[in-house]
């Protein structure tokens, strides 16, 4: 398995603790940010495989975090999975991104929902990295 990396953001530091708890394996690091802000500023400093969003943030909504990563092209491919307790009407904000890029998990998490989504998407966006790499060798 290919090492991948995991953007958690979330504004609660024991929902980030939760989650690389549910998702540790040794084929994966994970980085952190408790706000919006500081998961633009991370996916900036280092190249991300994977993010799991937290909709309801205390600087922005996980759908601007989204947004602002879908501007920039080196962000702008970055699978992306809200974790999130939002209502239907929020849901549909969401029919705006690429269909692939984006998926729920809701809460409360059921731990094997959680497992295969990731699972799935990880697979993805390391196939993605490995297929931009060999293009560009």
């Amino acid at each position: 398995m290919h090492n991948s990396k995991i953007l958690i953001v979330d504004d609660r530091p024991e929902n980030i603790l939760t989650l690389e708890s549910i998702l540790d394996e040794s084929h994966r690091t994970f980085i952190n940010a408790t706000s919006g802000m500081e998961a633009l500023l991370m996916t900036k400093i280092d190249q991300v495989d994977l993010i799991l969003l937290d909709y309801n943030l205390d600087d922005m909504t996980g759908f601007d975090v989204a947004q602002e990563l879908r501007k920039n092209e080196s962000t702008k491919n970055i699978p992306i999975i809200f974790v999130t307790a939002m209502s239907k009407n929020e849901r549909k904000k969401l029919n705006a991104f690429e269909i692939g890029t984006v998926d729920f998990v809701f809460k409360p998490i059921d731990m094997e929902e959680m497992q295969i989504k990731v699972a799935v998407f990880e697979r993805m966006a390391i196939m993605q990295r490995l297929l931009a790499e060999k293009i560009s060798s």
